[in-house]
Parts: C-alpha cells; sequence; structure tokens
C-alpha cells in the first residue's frame, strides 16, 4: 500500500482517507486489518474549506480552537479563519457595550488594544495554535477588522474615530492618514506571529449608514492597507462590497457574504477575482435573528442546501474557490461560551462542510446521489478524529 501526493498537506488527507477506510471496515476497535484493493484519485473541489469563529465578541478557549483544529483536519476543511476584534452592541443598538481586540502584545505601545474582559491570545498562545494547526493541514488565517467593526482600535485610539454613522464608535475613519499609519503598525506587531500566507483585513460595514463613509475613501485604505501587507510577502483577503469592485485591488481574495438584494447576485470571478463563497445563509448567531440560523445549522441542511441556495448568477466556470460556514457572536454580551453553547449549534455542519467543499454531493457505485441520512452513518462511527479530548459527552 502507498499514498502519493505532491504537498504535505495531501498527504495528510490520504492518511485521513485511510484511517477513515479502516475505521468503516466493519470490524470492532483494534482488529481493523485490510482496506480493499485498488487505486484512488482523490482531490478538493475548493481550494480554500474554511470555518471562521468570531472570538472578538466572545473569546474562545486555546484548549477548544486546538479541538477545532483536529475536528477539522479530520473531515479534510484546511482554514480556520478567526476574527480577532469587534464591539458588541447593546440590545437596543444605540451604544456599543463592549470592545475586544484579542491579541496581547509585550509592546507597551499596544497596551490600550487590551481588551476589558481580560481574555486574549498572548504569543505562546498562538504558537501553540499554529503548531496544532500545521500538524493537522489546518492554516490559521487572522482577520483583523477595519475600518468598520474596529471599536476596540477606536477605543485605543479615539482620535481615530469617525465621528457620524449610528450608533458611533465603532468605525475608524478612513480619511485620516493616520488611521492607516497606526493599523499598519498594528499589523507590523504581530504579522511575526501569523505563518498563513493569507492575511485577512475585513473592510465590511465601515458603518450602519453606508453612506455617511464614501466609497472611494473606503477603498483607496483598503488598497493601501493591502498593498503595505502585500509587500510583506501577504495575500489578501477580505469581504466583499460590490460597491467595491471597481477600484479595488484585483489581486485581493474576495469573500461574498451578503444574501440579499442585487449583491446576492453580483459574481465577483466575472468581475476578476478570486472568490470565496461565505454566504450570510450559513452563519450561526447565537440568540441572533431567524435568518442566521440562531438555532443552528444541521449537515442534512447545508448538504442539500449549500448548491441549491447558492444563486445561479455566481455558479460556472467564474465561480467560487473556496466556502465558509460561520460562527458570529452579535450577542456576545449574553451569558454563553463556545464549549456549551456555539458548539452544539455549529458540530454537526462540519462533516456536511467536509463533505460538500472537498468533493460535493455523494454518489454511490452506480453514480446515484446518496442521502445525508446514508453518510451519516458513517459519521456516527468517524465523530471527531484522532486527538481530540473535550468532546467526548457530545457526540455526532
Amino acid at each position: 500500500m502507498s499514498l502519493c501526493a505532491r504537498t504535505r498537506a495531501g498527504l495528510f488527507y490520504a492518511s485521513r482517507t485511510l484511517l477513515q477506510m479502516l475505521m468503516l471496515d466493519g470490524q470492532s476497535a483494534g482488529k481493523h486489518r485490510s482496506v480493499p484493493r485498488g487505486h484512488v484519485l482523490d482531490y478538493p473541489r475548493y481550494s480554500e474549506r474554511s470555518v471562521m469563529f468570531d472570538v472578538g465578541r466572545k473569546f474562545a478557549s486555546v484548549p477548544f480552537l486546538e479541538d477545532y483544529i483536529r475536528f477539522m483536519g479530520w473531515y479534510k476543511l484546511n482554514t480556520l479563519h478567526l476574527h480577532l476584534d469587534d464591539q458588541v452592541n447593546s440590545d437596543d443598538h444605540r451604544s456599543w457595550s463592549m470592545k475586544a481586540f484579542r491579541l496581547k502584545s509585550d509592546n507597551p505601545v499596544f497596551h490600550d488594544l487590551l481588551p476589558s474582559d481580560g481574555q486574549y491570545y498572548t504569543r505562546q498562545d498562538w504558537n501553540r495554535l499554529e503548531e496544532i494547526a500545521a500538524a493537522n493541514a489546518v492554516r490559521i488565517v487572522p482577520e483583523i477588522d477595519t475600518p468598520g467593526h474596529a471599536g476596540a482600535i477606536g477605543a485605543a485610539r479615539p482620535d481615530l474615530l469617525y465621528q457620524g454613522g449610528t450608533p458611533s464608535g465603532g468605525t475608524l475613519d478612513p480619511s485620516k492618514p493616520q488611521t492607516l499609519a497606526y493599523v499598519e503598525s498594528i499589523f507590523a506587531e504581530f504579522l511575526p506571529w501569523f505563518r498563513s500566507d493569507v492575511i485577512h483585513i475585513g473592510g465590511d460595514e465601515a458603518s450602519v449608514n453606508q453612506e455617511d463613509i464614501s466609497i472611494v475613501s473606503q477603498v483607496n485604505y483598503l488598497n493601501q492597507l493591502g498593498h503595505f501587507l502585500q509587500w510583506r510577502g501577504k495575500q489578501v483577503e477580505m469581504w466583499g462590497s460590490a460597491d467595491f469592485a471597481i477600484g479595488l485591488d484585483k489581486s485581493f481574495l474576495i469573500q461574498r457574504w451578503i444574501n440579499w438584494g442585487d449583491e446576492a447576485k453580483f459574481n465577483w470571478g466575472e468581475h476578476g477575482f478570486r472568490w470565496t463563497e461565505s454566504y450570510g445563509d450559513w452563519y450561526i448567531v447565537p440568540f441572533g435573528p431567524d435568518y442566521f440560523n440562531p438555532k443552528g445549522v444541521r449537515g442534512d441542511a447545508l448538504y442539500d442546501g449549500w448548491d441549491n441556495r447558492t444563486p445561479a448568477s455566481v455558479m460556472g466556470p467564474h465561480g467560487p474557490t473556496g466556502g465558509q460556514i460561520a460562527v458570529w457572536n452579535d450577542k456576545g454580551a449574553r451569558d454563553y461560551d463556545y464549549e456549551n453553547t456555539v458548539h452544539g449549534l455549529f458540530k454537526d455542519a462540519i462533516p456536511a462542510a467536509g463533505q460538500v467543499f472537498w468533493r460535493g454531493q455523494a454518489h454511490d457505485a452506480t453514480g446515484a446521489p446518496l442521502s445525508y441520512s446514508v453518510l451519516r452513518q458513517s459519521i456516527e462511527i468517524l465523530q471527531y478524529g484522532p486527538g481530540t479530548r473535550l468532546f467526548s459527552n457530545s457526540r455526532l
């Protein structure tokens, strides 16, 4: 028996396939001995197969993230996107109740970025996550979101805040040269932490009233910030807004997320961009509005609905090169956590995402499509994969 691949990650995925075949051979644990003879050629549908956690508005512990990385690798998901800064708005949406930036620098210049709840990742924490990720063929894509969703940065530098919009205090003014300079200094401080070749710069929802801040100033700011990172050897990723498409650097990777109006029909590929399908229909927002799945996403719904609910206008030769499912914590000020709440809402979608993003719908030996109920029988055996520790009382 031999496993062949062009990359180390490819060899890892081949080993997952082999281990899963052994587990599904019908023998009891410890008695797996052989797999059918044959030749398998296996490769992914999407190059980016992503899970996103909003840890800015609700902190996720290092042990939790470690086990999710192992869980993801088992189902061949290769990108953990961490949204590292944000603010949580009060229930009446007129003020911010908490602002957090989750990386702790030992440089006193950045002391004011530390979150008030005292929950953050140190360089040692980050190194540990990077090591676990490398062992499981997962890359960690860090997101520092500006100029919108930047209340934590604005709390450290209130002179850079945009004074319009509702509520105030969450948006940096992209037209101020000092804004770009300070944000670049933050990235420069933490770039040595990040092993991924992709860095996410956010770029979405610069204000509640989008017309308050000119599109030109936002695009200019994002282009300059992106070029700053490119000069340091990084690929730039950001959230998509069709209004930005004309002026935005086409080398940036785009995540399409808006699932309403004309924006949902906009095909970034036709405008010269590579893009990931991060469709809002597959968001999970605990306690959030009904259209963002506050009760979670079942694997059956994702498996049956991913292609069917993706608009036909964005499919075809200019379709996505990646897919992402996401947890957002818009209600992060409420009393819940990742281990006991978020995981229960999200876990069932992970194996389905692995199937959809790697291969699409499964078929039997005759070519007939398989229902998710058939795949679920295998998932009940495969569970979370080797090395996970936290989920023994929460079976798939």
